[in-house]
């Protein structure tokens, strides 16, 4: 690396841009004559049988999709509209729900059954329903609503603000006020009016302990199902999802809680009942399992996954074929992730795995890129840009950074490999 910085020379000169930007370097006895640049960063290696490095292992996020939402806690229920420029669940988080297609007429008349389709969570139009203690999300999901955009490849998610007015003003603030009773009706007496004045374009919500919870969504499943006039069927086989993201801090390096990360989350997590959300009648419940390898050497140090070997773990795996990741990326040295086949997903109830350099957190967020374009033109845009990314590279060149693996899958099967992650590493 260090004889690539000399070659470069002043970071000002062409020299640089056609290095680093164009990947040619001029031959020092022909200088019309370009050579591409190839880069071994392996001359840089150090053996890892030569470096002390620590495995820990942790749970980073959690996915539940259920019907019947069960908690061991108070809930705080939304009673006003989302409004956001996007749908909670903007991007695909690797899970999917089957959801069975209508009849035909013709399926009608001749009493046919009909078939299932998957699809993918993000696609299915939904809206928030309420939050934890802690920040965690419930969100309710319309599967009925699911369909695409006019004359778009694309689902739409964003339910209107109309169709959710019917949602809170013909049933769940209905169903509130019903399972309230004598001396709370002056709280929940509201009509939608009132509780959109009350929010003021922020939000207007309700506590609902665990046992009325479930009297809560009785109310909602009567009302839909007693409907005649206002058309609340669209609202029906309704579910629910809690997604949870970066939770890894709650359950990582707590020896003095425990040695189950399991254990730690329930008493880091009380809201969540794990033991009913592991069986599979009460949902789907996917998790990530994360295995973290650092290096502890006495000077920084950096851990890249060698793509060979990492491709190799994959195919093994029976997964699809790994799609790789730009950032952070040079030959052979970088990241990749992968989803199961649906058939074997499941059988072995793993949906999803990841593998990547933990030097990625460093850019991670919001950072912008430098387009094609701007760096070929290398104007003011591309120079701002590289800046802010050196910036971030100088200040971090005091620090190590490691490897990181992980698995999307089942409670069940997570408890399962828990006992021997760190052997396989």
């Amino acid at each position: 690396m260090q004889e690539l910085l000399e070659l470069a020379g002043d970071p000002r000169s062409g020299n640089a841009f056609d290095l680093f930007i164009r990947g040619i370097r001029y031959d020092p006895e022909d200088c019309e004559k370009e050579e591409m640049v190839h880069l071994d960063i392996t001359r840089d290696a150090i053996p890892t049988e030569n470096v002390p490095v620590y495995i820990s292992v942790d749970i980073d996020s959690l996915i539940w999709k259920t019907h019947c939402l069960h908690l061991k806690a108070s809930i705080n229920i939304h009673m006003v509209p989302y409004i956001q420029p996007k749908p909670p669940i903007s991007t695909h988080n690797r899970t999917y729900v089957q959801l069975l297609k209508p009849q035909t007429d013709i399926q009608r008349a001749n009493n046919e059954y009909t078939t299932y389709d998957r699809f993918k969570v993000s696609s299915i139009p939904h809206i928030h329903f309420g939050y934890l203690q802690g920040g965690i999300n419930v969100w309710v999901a319309f599967p009925r609503m699911t369909h695409k955009q006019q004359d778009s490849p694309y689902f739409a998610t964003q339910i209107p603000l109309l169709v959710q007015d019917r949602w809170f003003d013909f049933i769940l603030q209905p169903a509130i006020k019903k399972i309230y009773g004598r001396g709370s009706k002056e709280y929940v007496n509201h009509s939608s009016q009132e509780y959109k004045a009350r929010a003021a374009g922020r939000t207007e919500t309700r506590l609902v302990d665990r046992i009325k919870l479930q009297e809560l969504q009785d109310q909602i499943h009567t009302i839909i199902c007693e409907d005649e006039d206002e058309d609340l069927s669209i609202f029906g086989s309704f579910f629910f999802i809690i997604d949870i993201r970066g939770i890894k801090f709650t359950n990582k390096d707590r020896d003095h809680l425990g040695n189950d990360p399991f254990e730690v989350l329930a008493d880091v997590i009380p809201a969540l009942d794990f033991d009913y959300m592991s069986k599979p009648e009460n949902g789907e419940c996917v998790i990530d399992l994360g295995i973290s390898a650092s290096p502890e050497a006495d000077e920084p140090m950096v851990g890249l996954w060698n793509l060979t070997q990492v491709d190799a773990s994959f195919a093994k795996a029976a997964t699809n074929t790994p799609r790789l990741f730009n950032v952070g990326t040079l030959a052979d040295y970088g990241a990749v992730s992968a989803e199961y086949p649906i058939d074997r997903a499941s059988v072995i109830q793993m949906r999803y795995r990841m593998a990547y350099n933990l030097i990625f957190e460093i850019v991670r967020g919001n950072i912008q890129f430098p387009e094609n374009s701007d760096a070929y033109a290398a104007n003011g845009t591309f120079h701002a840009r590289i800046n802010q990314i050196i910036n971030l590279y100088r200040d971090a060149k005091q620090s190590s950074y490691g490897v990181r693996d992980e698995l999307r899958a089942s409670i069940q099967t997570v408890k399962a490999l828990l006992p021997i992650a760190k052997e396989k590493v």
